[in-house]
């Protein structure tokens, strides 16, 4: 596992230049840690999405003025590419991995997964080899809409479809290959359906680009309206390398400097009576035992979700867990590739990183609205000051204490699984 993960890094590579729309020649790569100390945050990371420039490339910058402008998102070859809506919520994410690479879009994220181990859909499934695992039921993924590579869009034909999304490479033909694993899906507007056997038997059918396996090309939660073309396409460049730093080996000063990009976000109006937590692109909750978003606001770089409050005994944060209340329930685990970063950011601009193997459960509740993070396993540092949150903290024990203003608990307004970088600017949503 971790020597294809090594071989696929290298191959990413080769196409950064492709991805940020700049000289691969003037930067360096590193797989980034999370386990990170205070000091690791002072070098500027705002570039954007992580990047910094080189002083070789600044001279090429002021006579590329457009590269501050919108940019085409562009897919590496070897990486299959699927839209994200905003607000999907996966199933398990115990079977799925994070993308390699992101480009932000205006409603949601081109988001980009290095290709399954195994030939099969089940076999990825099996393995944790997954881009999505959706389920339609009304708790997890309820308006469940897949557009396949033709144009057409899919529905669940009731709450018992369990969809994998899985992506896979043959030659230099990347697709996200849709297995069925339980109910049916329905083309919206005609009688045609997929189910586990029809067309294709997902324990036996090669991902092959010309079998008959549906290939997706955008999914949502919230309906088909949401991955409509029109929507879709407003994704923009430069893209970044999800979990990968590129960084300046001279870290010039202009590293600092913000290339921005606009894009068109719609408006949005904040409700009343709910916890709000920015949640960035590529965040990958461990299981579906969590609400779905009431609501949400677009955002650069992610989504501002409102979440129905917690009460009575959900507000310990283990009951809620068991009657599926929780805002999101994370684990970052050496063994899958799943928020191997995570980092959640207070209501004093403080951020905190799971150090070592770290499970989060995050409450939402109201009498004043927060969002809570809850230590379940692991340890919760502080960047800055070294100050840990753990299971042992007197007032925060998961399976005990309820949530509230005057608990020991975390109040947060941002979570990432792709480093504290991710959400140091959580306010460019275009509310009214």
């Amino acid at each position: 596992m971790k020597g294809w993960s090594f071989l696929i890094f290298c191959l990413t590579l080769n196409f950064a230049s492709e991805v940020l729309g700049i000289p691969s020649n003037n930067y360096t790569a590193r797989r980034i840690s999370y386990q990170k100390t205070g000091d690791s945050y002072d070098n500027g990371y705002q570039q954007g999405y992580g990047y910094s420039k080189s002083k070789s490339s600044e001279s090429s910058e002021s006579s590329e003025s457009k590269s501050c402008e919108k940019q085409e998102c562009i897919a590496p070859t070897d990486l299959a590419k699927l839209y994200v809506a905003n607000g999907v919520v996966g199933d398990d994410g115990y079977y799925q991995r994070e993308p390699e690479a992101i480009c932000p879009c205006a409603q949601g994220s081109q988001q980009f997964f290095k290709p399954s181990m195994y030939s099969t859909a089940s076999s990825s499934y099996e393995d944790n080899q997954l881009a999505f695992e959706l389920y339609a039921d009304t708790d997890v993924c309820e308006n469940m809409c897949i557009r396949d590579k033709d144009g057409n869009f899919w529905k669940p034909t009731d709450t018992t479809a369990d969809v994998i999304l899985v992506p896979s490479c043959m030659g230099d033909e990347c697709n996200i290959y849709v297995g069925v694993s339980s109910g049916t899906l329905q083309k919206d507007g005609g009688t045609d359906t997929v189910d586990s056997t029809n067309p294709v038997d997902i324990s036996d059918e090669y991902m092959l680009p010309n079998s008959k396996y549906l290939k997706a090309d955008a999914v949502s939660c919230s309906g088909c309206n949401d991955i409509k073309p029109e929507i879709t396409e407003k994704c923009y460049g430069p893209g970044y390398y999800y979990n990968f730093e590129i960084e300046d080996l001279e870290k010039s000063k202009s590293s600092s400097e913000k290339c921005e990009n606009s894009i068109d976000l719609p408006k949005c109006t904040i409700p009343t009576g709910k916890a709000q937590l920015f949640v960035e692109y590529g965040v990958v909750p461990y299981d579906g035992d969590q609400q779905a978003p009431q609501s949400l606001c677009h955002c650069e770089g992610g989504s501002l979700q409102f979440f129905e409050s917690v009460s009575g005994s959900d507000t310990v944060p283990r009951n809620a867990y068991s009657d599926d209340k929780l805002a999101k329930y994370i684990e970052n685990d050496y063994d899958y590739e799943l928020c191997q970063r995570v980092c959640v950011r207070d209501i004093d601009g403080n951020f905190w990183e799971g150090y070592d193997e770290v499970e989060l459960a995050i409450v939402p509740y109201c009498g004043k609205c927060y969002t809570y993070a809850g230590v379940w396993y692991g340890i919760l540092r502080n960047v800055d000051t070294g100050a840990q949150k753990t299971t042992s903290d007197t007032g925060a024990d998961v399976t005990r204490d309820p949530v509230g203003p005057n608990s020991a608990y975390l109040k947060i307004v941002a979570l990432s699984c792709g480093g504290c970088d991710k959400i140091q600017e959580i306010d460019k949503c275009n509310t009214n």
